[in-house]
């Protein structure tokens, strides 16, 4: 039998663009990243921008669109929505009802770019969106292991 799922495991790799070093504790479990080093002045105007704009879309959406779920964008979403789920409710349910391969299927295919790349950081959040709300740890996934950007 394999090892319940660890969220520690999902950490997503990023800069740091705060005042001072990169903290002490460079990770950061509620916001599921790791800081690697300090970014340069172009990856933190370009991160802050990506926040801003996230932040402003996120206003508009319904309280619970798959797009609450960090990296899960539109085309994501509508990805989920081809394979009848509709929401985070119908996600949660889906997992609760379902094997472990059988969610690892459905995000595997919903986080799976043009390219034929899956898109890690979003499956990622997935796996710990459902983790944080209520999954049984057995049945979830592990995530996938992220490159450092060191």
């Amino acid at each position: 039998m394999s090892s319940p799922f660890d969220p520690k495991k999902c950490l997503v790799p990023t800069v740091w663009c705060g005042k001072g070093p990169v903290p002490k504790k460079n990770k950061d479990y509620s916001k599921n990243i790791k800081y690697t080093r300090e970014g340069s002045k172009d990856e933190c105007v370009q991160k802050g921008f990506g926040a801003g704009v996230y932040s402003e879309r996120s206003k508009n959406l319904p309280s619970r669109s798959l797009q609450k779920i960090k990296y899960i964008g539109a085309t994501y979403e509508k990805n989920f929505q081809d394979r009848d789920i509709e929401d985070l409710d119908d996600l949660a349910k889906f997992a609760r009802g379902s094997p472990t391969k059988s969610i690892q299927k459905l995000v595997l295919e919903v986080t799976t770019k043009k390219d034929g790349k899956v898109d890690h950081r979003a499956y990622n959040h997935v796996m710990v969106w459902l983790y944080n709300n209520g999954v049984d740890a057995s049945k979830i996934p592990k995530c996938h292991r992220l490159v450092s950007m060191e």
